[in-house]
C-alpha cells in the first residue's frame, strides 16, 4: 500500500520499540541521502512561532520537531517541521498557530496524498482555502481538493494515471467532471502507485499550477 490507517498507525506506531512518527521520518531521510544534523523537540505558540521546550519539559499549542540535516551530495541544509495539530475548521479557531507558523513561508508548494477526502468536507474549508490561497502549485490524488474548486482561468491541471474512483469506504466522493476530464485528456500513465490505489495502473496523479 502507498498510504497509511490513521486507525492502525495509533497501535503499530505505539507496539514497537522504536515508537511514534520520527523513526519513519529518519529512515525516509536517510533513504533520500541525507545526513540529520540536529533534532528539537518543541511546539507551536498562538502566533505561530516555533519555542524549543526546555529539557525534560512539555508545552501547549501544536507539538512538533524540528528536524536539520544536510543533502550528502550538495552539501545544502534543510529544516523539515513535523507538527501534530487538528486541521478542522473547529481545530484552527481553537489553535490557530500552525496556520500562523505556515504564513511565515508565503507562497509555495502543496503535497496532498491520501487525505481521506477531508478538503471535500464542510468542516475543513479553513484549511482547505489557505492552501488554495498560498499555493503557486499543488501536487494531488483525487482525494485533495476537488475539482469544482480549480477554475480553468486560474490553474493549469496536468493528469496522470487513471481515474476510476475512490475505493469503496470513500466510494461517496466519486467526481463525475474528474471521470470526464481524464476521458477528454488521455493523460500520460503513472508508473507508480500513488494514493489509496495499490495498484499503479489504477492510480492518479494531478499536477496543479496557478496560471
Amino acid at each position: 500500500y502507498s498510504f497509511f490507517i490513521t486507525k492502525d498507525m495509533k497501535v503499530d506506531l505505539e507496539s514497537q520499540e522504536l515508537k511514534g512518527t520520527l523513526p519513519i521520518l529518519y529512515v525516509f531521510i536517510a533513504r533520500a541521502d541525507k545526513s540529520i544534523t540536529n533534532v528539537t523537540f518543541g511546539s507551536l505558540n498562538g502566533n505561530g512561532a516555533f519555542q524549543e521546550y526546555a529539557p525534560g519539559k512539555t508545552g501547549g499549542g501544536s507539538p512538533g520537531v524540528r528536524i536539520k540535516y544536510t543533502d550528502n551530495q550538495s552539501g545544502n541544509s534543510q529544516t523539515l517541521y513535523y507538527f501534530t495539530t487538528d486541521i478542522s475548521d473547529g481545530g484552527i479557531h481553537s489553535n490557530p498557530g500552525f496556520l500562523k507558523f505556515c504564513q511565515h513561508f508565503g507562497v509555495g508548494s502543496s503535497l496532498l496524498k491520501s487525505s481521506s477526502y477531508l478538503l471535500f468536507e464542510s468542516g475543513f474549508g479553513t484549511i482547505r482555502n489557505f492552501i488554495l490561497d498560498r499555493s503557486r502549485l499543488i501536487v494531488q490524488d483525487d482525494a485533495g481538493i476537488p475539482l469544482d474548486y480549480f477554475s480553468r482561468d486560474k490553474w493549469n491541471i496536468r493528469l496522470f494515471g487513471n481515474y476510476i474512483g475512490p475505493i469503496e469506504i470513500f466510494k461517496q466522493h466519486y467526481q463525475p467532471k474528474l471521470q470526464d476530464l481524464y476521458a477528454q485528456s488521455n493523460p500520460p500513465p503513472l508508473e507508480f502507485n500513488f494514493g489509496y490505489r495499490w495498484n499503479y495502473k489504477e492510480s492518479n496523479l494531478m499536477v496543479i499550477q496557478r496560471n
